[in-house]
């Protein structure tokens, strides 16, 4: 894919990470609708807050998850906890990028 157009690029791996991108964009615009928050932050989407709070305090290790990647979409507790959480996070967006529904099956 060496000589293709970087936007060309771009749009076929954000297609590829869509399917986890809607599921997370669904669990914070739920999170949204129970109180929660939302914000744009270096090409992602970050939801904290309201349901996506009580979402990702059961994820494994529970309360001590600040955020958790889906796609293009970051949830989180806090705005606080994404914040500290950012470098982490940021790293996973590219990764879902290049392995798409990939990286999700073979992480189980």
């Amino acid at each position: 894919m060496s000589n293709f157009n970087p936007t060309f690029k771009k749009t076929i791996a954000v297609i590829w990470a869509s399917s986890y991108s809607l599921l997370g964009l669904l669990i914070g615009t739920l999170g949204i609708i129970s109180g929660g928050k939302g914000r744009l932050k270096d090409g992602a989407v970050e939801f904290y807050g309201g349901g996506t709070q009580w979402f990702v305090r059961r994820l494994p290790p529970g309360i001590h998850t600040a955020g958790f990647t889906l796609g293009h979409v970051i949830l989180g507790q806090s705005d606080a906890g994404l914040d500290l959480s950012e470098n982490i996070t940021q790293m996973c967006t590219p990764i879902d990028l290049e392995f798409g529904t990939q990286f999700a099956d073979t992480a189980d």
